[in-house]
């Protein structure tokens, strides 16, 4: 083989075009998933979540963490506190807004915006559901 003033460009050009075949590959396998029964609405449509971030996931979708509760936000910090007594490991996260309560009497009974997913572990849940559980039945502490 002949070597030419260019020739050291061989190798270099042969692994950027590698490259970029793996990379048009890789792009072409790993597209979104379709969509499930969980992710269309009653009608079939989507609902809706496509242009937040995480792209079409669901505003409820907390990957590893599931939510046990979905509460207003005083008591969703007294459950997260029950938990993390139990040695559950919990965390809160905001739920999407929804239109306000109101009581039998037509009373406000908490903003809409405040209501808050109490999340745990998937692995935790029998646990923590336990826990809360447990506190349900024992007499509230109004010392």
């Amino acid at each position: 083989m002949e070597t030419t003033a260019l020739g050291f460009l061989y190798g270099p050009t042969l692994v950027l075009i590698a490259v970029g075949v793996l990379v048009a590959v890789c792009r072409l396998t790993s597209t979104p998933d379709a969509p499930t029964d969980h992710d269309t609405g009653a009608d079939g449509g989507s609902d809706g979540d496509a242009g937040q971030p995480g792209g079409g996931r669901r505003g409820d979708d907390f990957g590893l963490l599931v939510a046990v509760a979905t509460v207003p936000s005083e008591q969703a910090e007294r459950l997260r506190a029950t938990l993390t007594g139990s040695g559950v490991r919990a965390t809160l996260a905001p739920a999407r807004p929804v239109p306000a309560p109101l009581s039998p009497h037509g009373d406000l009974l908490y903003l809409a915006g405040e209501l808050q997913h109490v999340l745990v572990f998937t692995a935790d849940l029998p646990r923590a559901v336990r826990a809360l559980s447990r506190r349900r039945r024992e007499p509230p502490d109004d010392t």
